[in-house]
């Protein structure tokens, strides 16, 4: 286990080390909605965030270093406290309030099925 882990660091680290480190996603790939930021990364993958106070962390991940990537095609549609983000893959809706299942949910396109 422990040589497996050890693995995966070094993975890790030598991945990191060749990426381009800049955290920060282009202001037009942000979706802000009182206190979440949705960031559209691909027309497969939103982040999510919820902040107390509204304030985001653009700090690298182990997955992601690099957000400034190109802009993928979407909408947003901004209603009451929420909104709806679409893109050619995916559906996000978004109610409002701390991430829930009631007022959170995620739909996406898999060999043409929804």
């Amino acid at each position: 286990m422990k040589r497996i882990l050890l693995l995966a660091a070094l993975l890790a680290a030598a991945f990191t080390g060749q990426a381009k480190n800049d955290p920060v996603a282009p202001a037009e790939a942000q979706v802000v909605v009182g206190n979440a930021r949705f960031t559209v990364l691909t027309d497969r993958l939103i982040r999510m965030e919820w902040s107390e106070n509204g304030r985001f962390e653009d700090h690298a991940t182990l997955a992601i270093v690099n957000r400034n990537l190109p802009v993928p095609k979407f909408t947003a549609t901004r209603s009451g406290d929420g909104a709806t983000i679409r893109t050619s893959a995916v559906t996000l809706t978004y109610k409002g309030g701390k991430f829930a299942e009631d007022n959170l949910s995620v739909s996406f396109k898999l060999n043409v099925k929804t």
